[in-house]
C-alpha cells in the first residue's frame, strides 16, 4: 500500500498546532472543566431538599450517578473542530493542488522516494 506524503505532513502539522493550542490553555478553562461535578452536587442537594418522595429521589439519583463525566470532553471537541478546519482550509487545497499540478509519474516517483526513505526505519525495527 502506498503512503501518501501529505498524510505524514498533515499529522505533523496537526500535532504541532495541537500542542501549541494545549500549552496556551489557561487555568480558567481547567476550572470550567470541573463545573459539571459541582453542578451535579448542587442538583442532588436541591433534589434532597425539595421533599420529593423517596422513589422519585432514588430514580433521579441513579440517573445523575449514571451520567459519565469526561474531563477531556471540551478539549476533544475543540481539537476535533480545529482538525476539521485545518483539513478543510489547509490540507485539502494543498492536496488538490498537488494532484492537479503534478502529473502521475512525478507523484509516483515522489511516493517511491518516500517509500525508500521509509525502508531505513523498517530495517532498524
Amino acid at each position: 500500500m502506498k503512503k501518501n506524503p501529505l498524510v505524514a505532513i498533515s499529522l505533523v502539522v496537526i500535532f504541532c498546532l495541537g500542542s501549541e493550542w494545549v500549552s496556551a490553555q489557561n487555568l480558567d478553562e481547567k476550572a470550567k472543566a470541573e463545573l459539571p461535578q459541582k453542578q451535579e452536587l448542587k442538583e442532588v442537594t436541591q433534589m434532597l431538599d425539595s421533599g420529593k418522595d423517596a422513589e422519585n429521589q432514588q430514580a433521579e439519583l441513579a440517573t445523575t450517578a449514571n451520567r459519565e463525566w469526561d474531563p477531556w470532553e471540551s478539549f476533544n471537541e475543540k481539537n476535533f473542530e480545529l482538525n476539521r478546519q485545518i483539513d478543510r482550509y489547509a490540507l485539502k487545497p494543498v492536496a488538490n493542488a498537488y494532484k492537479t499540478v503534478l502529473p502521475e509519474p512525478v507523484r509516483k516517483s515522489i511516493g517511491n522516494a518516500l517509500d525508500n526513505i521509509d525502508v531505513v526505519r523498517r530495517l532498524v525495527k
